[in-house]
């Protein structure tokens, strides 16, 4: 069995009656590779986890996990560990017995005793001494270790995590997502994550998968979905973004850059990146967008650039982070969100100056 096995998913679909859960699901993980499976509830991740482990059969396509298809191999198999959402361990077996439980199916790794490898996979996810505990006197975080414990102790090919941070607490589920990537690292496990938290997937993974309604939005590296999305779901879903309609216009203003006129701002207009003509021309219909952090604001025209493309707006309302202040601003009966570093404050009804270079503009949507 191919201990570092990739992933391989073809025109992948499952349907229960005239409901499609996957619809013509295309992924390629690599060997080694921490890879996430992000988007809203309902829209198939959770789905597409299910038919790689086998807990679930598609309607058509192909699950291989390195060169074999795993058409009709059972679960266990597979040569994959599983960690759920609600860590399902057996309540009246000890820390150690839940993590031996792993082994059921398989001999421990090849130099290792039953009970060395318990002890091992107890150090590696900072259990130690914790075998003879009652998983009902742990936290939830540490369930959650124990969990991660008995889906290595067989030493898969494959790791698979199912929303395993949901139901921790916000600064736990930030410690404990450190900790994952870290013995993932250290492994060189590949790897398939699902999560409903784009923070969590742009901070964890090598590559993100962004799913929408049983299909594929995007896939790319975190810094590609968040700096280049290629659709408006992406562009809206990962993180704060300015998404805007309008209508490109053919003529260039002084500075020579094109530009678009914005629905609902009057004779407003929005610089765009330096593109080809013919995707800018006069009357194509576009969606853009501009992440917060990427628009400067000025108090009047002091500190301005050539490079800007000044937008005057009133602030509507703020809200102090620590780190930065978000600000809503009307420009035009639009409104666009800015962020700025936490030691500038600004007030609701001030005047500014938005600066947007159209370097920084993404096109998501043409028609």
């Amino acid at each position: 069995m191919d201990n570092e096995a990739g992933v391989r998913l073809e025109d992948l679909r499952v349907e229960y009656g005239n409901t499609t859960a996957l619809d013509g699901v295309d992924v390629t993980v690599d060997p080694g590779e921490f890879f996430t499976l992000v988007g809203p509830s309902g829209c198939g991740k959770t789905t597409t986890l299910r038919c790689i482990a086998g807990f679930e059969e598609p309607t058509s396509g192909t699950v291989s996990i390195g060169d074999e298809s795993m058409r009709g191999v059972p679960p266990e198999a597979r040569g994959i560990g599983v960690v759920f959402q609600s860590y399902a361990l057996f309540p009246h077996m000890s820390v150690g017995e839940n993590v031996a439980y792993g082994l059921q199916f398989t001999d421990p790794p090849a130099g290792t005793t039953r009970a060395e490898r318990v002890a091992e996979l107890l150090d590696l996810v900072d259990l130690a001494g914790f075998a003879d505990r009652d998983p009902d006197t742990l936290s939830g975080g540490q369930r959650q270790r124990v969990a991660l414990a008995r889906a290595l102790a067989p030493e898969p090919r494959l790791l698979l995590l199912d929303e395993p941070m949901s139901a921790l607490d916000a600064r736990l589920r930030e410690r404990l997502r450190v900790q994952v990537r870290d013995i993932q690292r250290e492994l060189g496990l590949t790897t398939v994550y699902v999560t409903h938290d784009q923070e969590e997937a742009l901070a964890v993974s090598d590559r993100v998968a962004v799913v929408n309604d049983g299909g594929i939005e995007q896939v790319g590296t975190p810094r590609t979905l968040y700096d280049a999305p290629e659709t408006q779901f992406v562009a809206e879903f990962l993180g704060d973004n300015n998404v805007i309609a309008g209508v490109a216009e053919g003529r260039r203003d002084e500075s020579g850059a094109p530009r678009i006129r914005v629905d609902n701002a009057g004779k407003g207009t929005l610089p765009l990146p330096p593109e080809p003509e013919e995707v800018t021309g006069d009357g194509d219909r576009l969606v853009v967008c501009v992440r917060p952090e990427r628009i400067d604001v000025f108090r009047g025209d002091e500190g301005v650039t050539a490079d800007h493309i000044p937008l005057p707006a009133s602030v509507e309302s703020t809200e102090f982070l620590g780190d930065a202040t978000r600000l809503r601003c009307d420009w035009n009966g639009v409104r666009l969100t800015a962020r700025t570093d936490g030691e500038r404050s600004f007030e609701a009804g001030e005047s500014v100056t938005l600066g947007i270079d159209p370097t920084d503009v993404r096109v998501v949507e043409r028609e």
